[in-house]
Formats: structure tokens, C-alpha cells, sequence
């Protein structure tokens, strides 16, 4: 599991894209911004991945990216949870980091 190689690492920049992208704080996609607006942002949040071991990891990684982006008091780690949990299991899904772990 994790990033081993450039295509992992392109690999899991799409999966958290693709996420990301849905997730879609502050709808700027729907109101039409840029296809590659969150693309720096879900580089960073990947960046993270080799500290995720479950989806709690990845929305502490959301929202830290997030609240550096934009403004810390929307983007907490308790409001970034459900983003979170859905990145985290889609990357297990990919491959890119291990099975989430049960509460």
C-alpha cells in the first residue's frame, strides 16, 4: 500500500481530485470554475497520505489543506469528517492506502 511510484502519486491526485471535486465546498465547480480548480489543493491533501490510516487521518488532512486555502473556521476536521471517510475509502479502493478501520 501507499505511493510508491509517479503513477501511484498521479493516480491518487485524480482519486482525491475526483472527491474533492463532488465534495465541492463553497460550489465552485457547479457555479462553473475551472476543471482543474482543486487539482493543487487534492496534490496537497495526497501529499498527507502516507499519515492516513483511516478516514479521521484524511479529514485532519482536508482540513488543514482547506483552512489554509480558504477559511480555517469552515473547514475543521469534524466538518471535513464525511469528505473524509469518503476520500480515505476511496483510495483503499485504489489500492493507494490500507482498509479503513472499523469504530
Amino acid at each position: 500500500m501507499g505511493l510508491k511510484t509517479t503513477a501511484d502519486y498521479v493516480h491518487a491526485c485524480r482519486v482525491a481530485k475526483q472527491v474533492i471535486d463532488e465534495w465541492d465546498p463553497y460550489s465552485l465547480r457547479t457555479q462553473g470554475a475551472p476543471e482543474d480548480e482543486f487539482e493543487p489543493l487534492a496534490a496537497a491533501v495526497v501529499c498527507y497520505i502516507p499519515r492516513m490510516s483511516n478516514g479521521d487521518d484524511a479529514a485532519r488532512a482536508i482540513a488543514e489543506v482547506f483552512s489554509a486555502a480558504f477559511e480555517p473556521q469552515s473547514f475543521s476536521p469534524d466538518q471535513c469528517r464525511d469528505v473524509g471517510i469518503r476520500l480515505f475509502e476511496a483510495l483503499a479502493k485504489a489500492g493507494l492506502v490500507g482498509p479503513q478501520e472499523k469504530h
